[in-house]
C-alpha cells in the first residue's frame, strides 16, 4: 500500500474490506471471570489474541480500538465481525454461529501463541491493508499499549469494581496514532502513542497514588555468558545481575567485552551485582564457618575484576538458613534477595519487604517473595491484578521478575515497552537501590528452620557419596576448629611478652593501638591450606573419599606440630624423662582417654586422675582436663594389676558404668534397651535396617545376629560385637558388625558401624530407599531437637538436617543421639525417628554414633565425641600440672578463637574469639582468660565495634540471646601503660 497519496485514497483502499469491530471473546460479561490463573499455553493465545488487534493499519482500518466481549452473547448485528476466540471462550462458540459471522462477511480466527504470528495471520486476511515501514516500526508499541490498557482494566475493575477511564479519549487519542502511522507522520504519531500510555497512568493514577516497584533479575549461568548475555546488556532495563565472583571471573576469560559492559554499566548506574560469595557451594550442608571464609574472601574477588563489591547478598542455588541474617548484617550487606531460583523452598514474609532477625538480634531488610518467570507468558495474563493487589495490600509494593539472559517472552517484551514509557505498571529498581530508598518493614520477624527446605539426597546424582561426604566435612570441621584453638593459645604463649604501643587520646585516656586480625597462613600456613581442602570437600561429593584422606594425613601432621609448639610452654623445667601433655582444645571441661604401654602410667595422685587400668595390651587412664586446658604427667614405671574388680560387660550383652547401662540383644544384635542404674524404664532402643517405602507406609528389614560376643571387660571398658545380616524378603540385603562400648567415667554408649555387602533396590531417592538406623523413645510427649552449627531447633517431623547433636528432652531428663557427622535424618512419628546410614552408591561404610545421657555440656561433647584426643609426649622434668586457658561459667555458653589481634608492627595486641550460645536460652556468662583484659567488643566481621562489653582483670562478662553467635574482640592490658607510653 502507498503511503503518498492522500487521507481519502487511504480511507479508499481500507473501504475495500470494511470491518465493523474487533472483538475478544470471553466467557463472561466485562472482564468478569477473567481468570488469574492460566497455563502458559492458554495464557499466550489469550493475551496474543487481544493485542495483536491493537496493529495500527487495523486500528485505522476498523476506526475503533477493539473490545472483548461475551461470547454467548454476540451482537445482534453481525456484519463484518472480526471475532478472535480466546481459549476459555472455544468451547462457547458454536459452529452454527461461526458460520453466520461468516455469511455476514466476518472472520473468526483463533489465536496462536505467539502474538506476532497471529498479527501476521490477521493481515493476511487484508491484502490490500497491508502496513507501511512506519508501522513496522512501531508495532510493538500498539501491542504494548493494547497490553496496557486490558491490564489498567483487570487493575481497576476486579480489584476496585469500577473504572473511569475515559474510552473515548483513549479510542480518539489511538485513532489519532493510527492515522499518523498509515499517513506515515512518525513525530505525531509517538506523540498520540505516549499520550495513549499517559490516559491509561492516569487512571491508575485515580486509584493508586504510588508506584509499584518492579526488580528485573538477571541470573547467570556457566552455559549464558556468552552471546545470550550480550544480547542482555544492550537492553536499556536496569536490571540486578545475580553473580558470584567465580562465574564473573568466567566472563572475563570467555567474553571480555561482556565484562566491561557490566562495568561501563554498574558505574552508570543501570546495572548492579547482587551476589557475595567467591563461589556457590552447598551452604547449608557446610559449617558455619566456611560460609564465613567465603564472605571473607569474596570482596577481594569482585574488585579484582574492577567490581564494586555487592551490598545486596543473593544465590543462584538454594543456600540459605533460619539464622545467615545475623551473619551478612555483620558483613555490611543492606539486603537480601531470599528467592528460591532454582528450587527449594524459603519462607515468605508477610510483606515480600521484612526485616529478616536473626538469634543475635541483628536485623536485615530481604526481599522475601517469590520470582515471576519471564518466559512463561501466564505470569503476564493478570499482571495488572497482581500490581493492584500489591499495591492494596504491600507496604513497599513489589513484583520480582527474573530470566536468564535475553530470556523472557514476548508478553514480558510489551512490559517493559509499558514500564519505559508509563509508571501505570510500576518502575524499575535495582536492588541496591530497592533496599537504600524503600521504606523500612514495620515489624521484625524470626524465619523458622522448617521453612527452609531443599532435598539435597533427592536431587543428587549419588546420595550415597553426598552422605558421606557430608559427614567428613563435619567431622573435619570439628579438627580443624580445634586446631585453630590450639595454635590460637600457642600463638599468645610465643607472644606473651610482645608489646603493642598504645597512645593516649585528647581526654588522655589510654588507646589501644589500631589492630588487624592475624591470617590463618601466618599463624600457620598449613592450617590455612586444611581450611581451603575442607570448604572444597563437598564441591563433588563422589571424589571426597580421597581428598578426604588426604586431609585427614594432613590434619594429624598439624596436630602434632600445634601440640608440640603448645607444649613447650606448658612442660616445666628441662630434662629427659618422657612427659605426657594432653591438651582440651574446647571451652568447657571434658573427660578423656590416655593410653601409655602396659608398664606405665600417669601420676596416680593428681586431682585430675578419674580412673586407670588395663585394656587389652595397653594401660588406660581416664583424665578430667580443664576448660580449654591442659594435663601434664610423667610417665612413671607401674607393673602392679590394678585392684578395681568392677567390669562394664559382661556375657549376658550388658554394658555398665556409674552413669548408664546398656543391653545388648542376643538374638538381633541391636540396642535394645539404656538405662540408668538403680531407676526404672527404658531411655531409648536403637536397630539398624534397609528401609523402604510402599507409598507411604515404611517398610523394614530385621537384623539376624550370627553372633553376639564379649570382646573386652575391664574395669576401664566393655565392648560388645554383634555379628550378621540384614533380612528382607526372605534373602540378606547386608552385612552389619557393631561394637558397642561403654567406658569408665563417660555418659556415651558408642557404637562403631560396620556395613558390608550392601544391596539395593532400583530406587534412587534414599528418603524412599536406604539403610538407616532407626531409634524410638518411651513417650510421645518427648520434645526433640537437633543442633547445627552450636545453634539447636526443634524438630517436630519429617526430615532435618543435624550433623552433631539430636536430643530428646522427656522433660524430667534428655537423651542424646551423637551423630558422629551422620547428618540426615527422618523423624516418621511421634516416637521413632531415623539416620540416613548409607544409600546407593556405596556398599560398604563404617560410622561411629554414641548415646548419651543427661550430658552436661552437649553440644561441646558431641564436638569431642568426633574429635581425636590431642596429646603428646616429650622429654621433661618430672613434675606434674594442670590448668587452664580459657574458662567459661555457664555450661551453655561455648567460646572458640577465631585469630590473635595484631599492631602494624605485628606485635599482640589481643584476641578474637567466638562466643555462642547452644541450648536456646538467654543467658549472661562471664568468660574468663589467660591474661588480663583491658577491653572487650562485640564487633563484626569487618572490625566494626558494635558495642562494649564489661572487663574486669582476666574476665568478660557478656549478655547473649538465645542461640546468639558473638564475635569478640578483647584487648589485652599492658602491665604498665605508662611503660608502654614512654
Amino acid at each position: 500500500m502507498s503511503t503518498k497519496g492522500t487521507e481519502g485514497d487511504i480511507q479508499e483502499e481500507f473501504l475495500m474490506q470494511k470491518l465493523n469491530e474487533m472483538l475478544l471473546l470471553l466467557p463472561e460479561y466485562e472482564l468478569e471471570g477473567y481468570p488469574k490463573d492460566l497455563s502458559s499455553d492458554s495464557a499466550a493465545r489469550l493475551l496474543s489474541g487481544w493485542v495483536a488487534l491493537w496493529h495500527p493499519t487495523l486500528l485505522f482500518g476498523v476506526g475503533r480500538i477493539p473490545r472483548w466481549h461475551q461470547a454467548t452473547r454476540l451482537p445482534p448485528d453481525l456484519s463484518a465481525l472480526l471475532l478472535v476466540v480466546s481459549p476459555m471462550a472455544a468451547d462457547l462458540v458454536e459452529p452454527s454461529t461461526v458460520t453466520q459471522v461468516q455469511s455476514a462477511g466476518g472472520l473468526v480466527l483463533h489465536p496462536t501463541a505467539s502474538w506476532k504470528q497471529f498479527q501476521a495471520e490477521l493481515l493476511s486476511h487484508f491484502p490490500q491493508a497491508q502496513p507501511n515501514a512506519l508501522a513496522n516500526q512501531l508495532v510493538e508499541n500498539f501491542a504494548a499499549l493494547g497490553y496496557e490498557y486490558l491490564q489498567v482494566q483487570l487493575m481497576t475493575r476486579q480489584i476496585r469494581y469500577t473504572s473511569n477511564l475515559d474510552v473515548a479519549v483513549v479510542e480518539q487519542q489511538e485513532m489519532k496514532a493510527a492515522e499518523a502511522v498509515v499517513s506515515d507522520n512518525q513525530a505525531t504519531a509517538r506523540q498520540m502513542l505516549q499520550a495513549c500510555f499517559d490516559t491509561l497512568g492516569q487512571e491508575r493514577d485515580h486509584y493508586y497514588s504510588n508506584d509499584a516497584h518492579l526488580l528485573d533479575l538477571t541470573l547467570l549461568a556457566e552455559s549464558t555468558l556468552g552471546k545470550s548475555l550480550h544480547q542482555q546488556l544492550l537492553s536499556p532495563v536496569p536490571t540486578t545481575v545475580i553473580a558470584s565472583a567465580q562465574l564473573l571471573h568466567q566472563i572475563e576469560a570467555r567474553s571480555p567485552e561482556n565484562l566491561s559492559v557490566i562495568r561501563q554499566r554498574q558505574a552508570e548506574g543501570t546495572l548492579c551485582i547482587a551476589g557475595g560469595l567467591d563461589r556457590e557451594t552447598a551452604t547449608p550442608l557446610q559449617p558455619r564457618d566456611t560460609l564465613v571464609r567465603a564472605l571473607q574472601r569474596s570482596p577481594v574477588a569482585y574488585r579484582s575484576l574492577s567490581l564494586t563489591a555487592p551490598k545486596v547478598f543473593a544465590r543462584l542455588s538454594f543456600g540459605f538458613q533460619e539464622d545467615v541474617a545475623g551473619l551478612l548484617r555483620r558483613f555490611d550487606f543492606s539486603g537480601v534477595l531470599l528467592i528460591p531460583f532454582t528450587g527449594g523452598q524459603y519462607p515468605t514474609g508477610h510483606q515480600p519487604k521484612i526485616s529478616w532477625e536473626s538469634s543475635d538480634g541483628a536485623r536485615l531488610p530481604a526481599l522475601a517473595s517469590s520470582a515471576l518467570d519471564t518466559a512463561a507468558p501466564a505470569e503476564f495474563s493478570a499482571f495488572g491484578w497482581r500490581v493492584g493487589e500489591a499495591l492494596d495490600r504491600q507496604h513497599v509494593p513489589t513484583l520480582v521478575l527474573a530470566h536468564w539472559p535475553a530470556g523472557g517472552c514476548e508478553f514480558y517484551d510489551l512490559l517493559k515497552i509499558v514500564v519505559s514509557s508509563t509508571p501505570a505498571l510500576g518502575k524499575w529498581q535495582l536492588a541496591d537501590d530497592y533496599f537504600d530508598n524503600t521504606d523500612n518493614a514495620f515489624h521484625h520477624q524470626r524465619l523458622e528452620a522448617s521453612g527452609f527446605s531443599y532435598n539435597w539426597l533427592a536431587n543428587s546424582d549419588a546420595p550415597g557419596d553426598l552422605i558421606a561426604a557430608t559427614k567428613q566435612t563435619h567431622t573435619l570441621h570439628v579438627s580443624a576448629r580445634s586446631l585453630l584453638n590450639i595454635f590460637n593459645l600457642a600463638w599468645q604463649l610465643d607472644h606473651l611478652r610482645s608489646r603493642p604501643a598504645w597512645s593516649r587520646d585528647e581526654r588522655g585516656d589510654v588507646v589501644a593501638p589500631e589492630y588487624q586480625p592475624l591470617a590463618v597462613a601466618d599463624l600457620h600456613e598449613p592450617l590455612a591450606r586444611l581450611l581451603d581442602g575442607l570448604d572444597g570437600l563437598l564441591e563433588d561429593a563422589q571424589k571426597s573419599t580421597e581428598r578426604y584422606r588426604q586431609l585427614q594425613q594432613l590434619t594429624s601432621d598439624i596436630a602434632q606440630q600445634g601440640l608440640a609448639q603448645l607444649a613447650k610452654h606448658l612442660v616445666k623445667g628441662k630434662g629427659s624423662a618422657p612427659c605426657k601433655v594432653i591438651v582440651n582444645p574446647l571451652s568447657s571441661p571434658v573427660r578423656t582417654w590416655v593410653r601409655t604401654e602396659l608398664d606405665t602410667s600417669l601420676a596416680a595422685t593428681e586431682a585430675w586422675h578419674y580412673a586407670t587400668g588395663l585394656v587389652g595390651r595397653q594401660r588406660t587412664t581416664s583424665v578430667d582436663l580443664p576448660s580449654m586446658g591442659f594435663v601434664t604427667s610423667c610417665l612413671s614405671d607401674c607393673s602392679a594389676a590394678t585392684k578395681d574388680s568392677f567390669v562394664l560387660a559382661d556375657a549376658s550383652g550388658m554394658l555398665r558404668n556409674e552413669f548408664c547401662e546398656a543391653q545388648i540383644d542376643l538374638q538381633r544384635g541391636h540396642l535394645r534397651s539404656l538405662h540408668i542404674p538403680a531407676r526404672r524404664g527404658n531411655r531409648l532402643s536403637v536397630m539398624l535396617a534397609y528401609r523402604e517405602l510402599d507409598g507411604k507406609e515404611a517398610k523394614y528389614s530385621e537384623m539376624v545376629a550370627k553372633e553376639v560376643t564379649m570382646l573386652t571387660s575391664s574395669n576401664m571398658s566393655g565392648i560388645i560385637r554383634s555379628r550378621g545380616h540384614f533380612a528382607w524378603q526372605g534373602k540378606s540385603v547386608g552385612e552389619f558388625e557393631i561394637d558397642y562400648e561403654i567406658r569408665r567415667g563417660s555418659r556415651i554408649v558408642a557404637a562403631t558401624i560396620s556395613l558390608q555387602n550392601l544391596q539395593f533396590p532400583e530406587q534412587h531417592n534414599p528418603w524412599r530407599s536406604a539403610f538407616v538406623m532407626r531409634f524410638a523413645w518411651p513417650t510421645e510427649a518427648a520434645h526433640l531437637r537437633v543442633f547445627q552449627d552450636g545453634r539447636r531447633s526443634a524438630w517436630s517431623g519429617g526430615k532435618s538436617f543435624s550433623p552433631e547433636l539430636i536430643e530428646i528432652d522427656e522433660s524430667d531428663y534428655r537423651t542424646h543421639i551423637l551423630t558422629g557427622g551422620l547428618a540426615f535424618h527422618y523423624r516418621r512419628d511421634l516416637r521413632f525417628a531415623e539416620t540416613l546410614l548409607t544409600a546407593c552408591g556405596q556398599q560398604n561404610v563404617r560410622h561411629r554414633v554414641g548415646f548419651g545421657v543427661d550430658l552436661p555440656s552437649p553440644m561441646v561433647t558431641a564436638r569431642q565425641f568426633i574429635d581425636k584426643p590431642h596429646q603428646i609426649t616429650i622429654p621433661g622434668s618430672p613434675a606434674n600440672s594442670s590448668g587452664w586457658l580459657l574458662s567459661v561459667d555457664v555450661k551453655n555458653v561455648y567460646a572458640d578463637f577465631e585469630s590473635p589481634l595484631v599492631d602494624s608492627s605485628g606485635n599482640n595486641v589481643g584476641a578474637r574469639l567466638t562466643i555462642g550460645e547452644s541450648a536456646g536460652k538467654a543467658t549472661t556468662a562471664r568468660l574468663r582468660i589467660l591474661r588480663d583484659v583491658a577491653e572487650a567488643h562485640r564487633v563484626d566481621y569487618l572490625g566494626n565495634r558494635l558495642n562494649r562489653l564489661t572487663a574486669s582483670g582476666d574476665g568478660v562478662t557478656i549478655a547473649l540471646r538465645a542461640g546468639e553467635q558473638a564475635l569478640v574482640d578483647l584487648l589485652w592490658r599492658v602491665e604498665s601503660a605508662e611503660s608502654s607510653l614512654a
